[in-house]
């Protein structure tokens, strides 16, 4: 998913169900609805480096991790 263009990776995920956007991106946005609308800074602070980078490699590796 990460360093894809996202043309691409919509274009795989089809293959399992319709999707308007990646699977990541929804599953972000869901978290966020439901956990962080009242969290300060969400968008200004940066995540825990090493947590981002293993979100990464796990949707990489083709993982549905939790992000709670």
């Amino acid at each position: 998913i990460f360093g894809q263009r996202l043309e691409d990776t919509v274009q795989y995920e089809r293959k399992f169900g319709p999707r308007l956007a990646p699977l990541l991106v929804e599953q972000c946005v869901d978290f966020i609805r439901e956990q962080g609308l009242d969290e300060e800074g969400l968008f200004r602070m940066p995540g825990q480096a090493n947590l981002v980078k293993e979100l990464q490699e796990a949707f990489d590796c083709g993982d549905k991790p939790q992000f709670d």
